[in-house]
């Protein structure tokens, strides 16, 4: 998933697989908010606890760094409100991570 975020992150505006993705004419925000879901969901899910909330603030760390990294990236720019969503979807997927551990345990 983290590869997935990265290339996303990273890729240049005119290559293929963001292209392709431009097509289904969907929200930035959208598509940053649902990418960070799993990552703030997954180590919860795996993790011990603090191992999981050490991993969700690098994953923040990493949606701060990856917007300046398109900076470097053709026809890309960073954008405070993608980081923004970017934190809105690690904290969702960490409520529901507990809302799964709450409901199994």
């Amino acid at each position: 998933m983290m590869a997935l975020v990265i290339f996303g992150s990273l890729a240049s505006a005119g290559s293929a697989p963001i292209q392709a993705l431009g097509a289904f004419s969907i929200n930035d925000k959208v598509l940053h908010f649902g990418s960070y879901i799993p990552l703030g969901l997954l180590p919860l899910l795996t993790e011990r606890r603090r191992r999981a909330f050490l991993a969700v603030g690098l994953m923040a760390a990493l949606g701060v760094a990856l917007e300046f990294g398109q900076m470097f990236s053709e026809g890309r720019s960073p954008e405070l409100l993608d980081a923004v969503a970017d934190f809105a979807g690690l904290a969702t997927g960490v409520l529901g991570a507990r809302l799964v551990g709450w409901l199994i345990g």
